[in-house]
């Protein structure tokens, strides 16, 4: 079963939520780590081995940080949720448990999204999406950094939503 989760709530400020829409935007990738940080220690990928996760617009570059701090802190307080029956990066990572949206497109260049996708440690948590038809919606055409290679696009736009929901490969 594949749950998609869209940003549902915007992450407060210090002073409470944002009076402006370009601070609660801003606010989104938080709430989003909230969302997986919260799904991770309360055991919801133990309890429930064949679900998967995809967030929708709450970009992805900040993954490879909230990773290696989950399991940083698993290290040292993983006693609080023994639930957790492994490292946190291991269900996102190797297990494939999560996926991110390409939504909003982060300006980065090919060097630099081949980088962070290195950083995460697969090429498979990344899946399309445009958000259209909002007035910020990212283009196609633009959405990925020319000069990215010809597999990892092919995986982005295509492989890993097709594995994800079990589709036939196109004819």
């Amino acid at each position: 079963l594949v749950v998609a989760t869209h940003h549902t709530a915007y992450a407060e400020g210090a002073y409470g939520m944002g009076r402006y829409y370009i601070e609660r935007h801003t606010l989104i990738p938080q709430a989003t780590m909230a969302q997986v940080v919260s799904l991770m220690f309360n055991g919801v990928f133990d309890r429930f081995p064949e679900l998967s996760f995809v967030c929708l617009e709450g970009g992805f570059t900040w993954l490879p940080h909230v990773l290696w701090r989950m399991d940083r802190e698993y290290k040292s307080v993983r006693q609080e949720v023994p639930w957790v029956k492994q490292m946190p990066s291991h269900h996102i990572v190797r297990d494939g448990r999560l996926k991110l949206s390409t939504q909003p497109t982060e300006d980065l260049t090919s060097d630099e999204l081949v980088k962070v996708i290195d950083l995460i440690g697969s090429d498979e948590v990344l899946v399309f999406s445009t958000d259209y038809p909002h007035f910020d919606f990212d283009s196609p055409l633009r959405s990925l950094p020319a000069g990215l290679p010809k597999e990892l696009k092919r995986k982005i736009l295509y492989e890993n939503a097709r594995a994800l929901y079990g589709l036939r490969p196109a004819s």
